[in-house]
């Protein structure tokens, strides 16, 4: 599927790989409008990370591994990923396409409430209206979340599925509290357990402040 109005998926002719090395959305699941993501926005968003090897880096909302296989090579075998997909069948699939990466570990659960224990770098693959308490209290010194930050419900005019417009929002975990810096404009599936119909608050939201 091209990123163009209207949406809409194309068959490629054979199962050539080759035919998805380009920038579009490719299907995990067509009936629910769910795709892995537009390449050339997660190149840059991964980018924004800054991952190191040596790193732990936690892929929450993996789908089927494809990203959380990249990040694996950007950790090196020194590091290490932890993958956490809510969807039971996509958690299977990406944890046999990932059986080669023996520092990938793919947990079928909600990432809001798995504690992968102390992350370099937290990448969340689902909308949210809010950054995850567990996350921000997961992050390391100079730690990096990033994630699609939705409106919600006026995020979902779009009319696909519960998906929601809203900003890629990093946050990265100072001294003292958390800075934060907003990006692109995506439009992502929301995580039920992420979104709330109210405008978020509370004391993890007050800490955060804008940084260059």
């Amino acid at each position: 599927m091209r990123f163009v109005f209207p949406l809409k998926y194309e068959d490629t002719p054979d199962a050539n790989p080759a035919r998805v090395y380009d920038d579009v959305l490719v299907a995990l699941d067509a009936d629910r409008n769910l795709n892995n993501g537009l390449p050339s926005s997660l190149a840059r968003w991964l980018d924004s990370m800054d991952i190191q090897p040596g790193e732990h880096v936690v892929h929450a909302g993996c789908g089927t591994g494809y990203y959380t296989a990249i990040i694996a090579h950007m950790v090196t075998t020194d590091g290490r990923v932890t993958a956490i997909e809510f969807d039971p069948a996509l958690a299977d699939r990406a944890r046999a396409g990932l059986r080669r990466y023996s520092h990938v570990e793919v947990i079928a659960g909600d990432a809001t409430k798995y504690d992968p224990g102390p992350a370099d770098a937290i990448f969340v693959n689902a909308g949210a209206t809010h950054p995850c308490p567990l996350c921000l209290d997961s992050l390391k010194p100079s730690g990096n979340l990033v994630f699609p930050m939705i409106r919600w419900p006026d995020g979902s005019v779009m009319g696909v599925g519960v998906a929601g417009w809203g900003v890629m929002l990093r946050i990265k975990r100072m001294q003292s509290g958390f800075g934060a810096r907003a990006g692109l404009h995506p439009a992502v599936i929301s995580h039920a357990s992420a979104r709330l119909i109210a405008r978020p608050i509370g004391g993890w939201a007050m800490r955060l402040r804008k940084t260059v």
